[in-house]
């Protein structure tokens, strides 16, 4: 066989592989990529976006990913990450649902449904102002710095804020009885 013909059959079947991903190094955003044998030099890994939006997500060592590679020059290669295996399994069996698994063991869930954040460790939310707007329900205990303002009553175990009364009011310093 001549080399022409062997290089020309090594450079068709570099065009596209299927690799796990060795070594990365996330401050260049590039990975190197194993195929057997063979192990790339570093490549740059894909994103989601990476115009005027940006998403940093970066793939995982051992995870699996597709090499492009243009006339087939592994040198030349760009890694694609997203690649499902027995390794790294899908984290959801649905058409409809969109899930998202952190390396933390925390979740992001939506199915048509409510949208479920389960977090692992505690949640901070950083802004100007935040507004909620729906009612909002809180299972445990608030804890508060600042003020409180407030357009509407409040209720607590069943006496409200703005309409309570008190029995034993007399005037002078004495205090009274506890609201009904």
């Amino acid at each position: 066989m001549s080399a022409a013909l062997t290089d020309t059959q090594r450079r068709l079947a570099n065009i596209i592989r299927i690799g796990t991903i060795e070594e990365a190094d996330f401050a260049t955003a590039r990975v190197k990529v194993r195929f057997g044998e063979i192990l790339t030099g570093w490549l740059p890994f894909g994103g989601q976006r990476a115009g005027g939006m940006r998403v940093w997500n970066p793939p995982s060592v051992g995870e699996q990913v597709v090499v492009l590679s243009p006339s087939g020059d592994l040198t030349q290669g760009v890694a694609i990450p997203g690649l499902y295996s027995d390794a790294k399994p899908a984290p959801g069996s649905t058409g409809t649902a969109v899930n998202i698994v952190f390396p933390d063991g925390s979740t992001l869930s939506w199915d048509g449904g409510d949208l479920v954040f389960t977090s692992t460790a505690a949640v901070k939310i950083v802004a100007p102002t935040i507004r909620l707007e729906g009612a909002v329900t809180v299972i445990g205990n608030i804890d508060q710095t600042g003020g409180i303002t407030s357009s509407g009553d409040h209720v607590a175990q069943g006496v409200s804020l703005k309409a309570h009364t008190h029995g034993g009011v007399m005037t002078g310093g004495a205090n009274t009885a506890p609201p009904n």
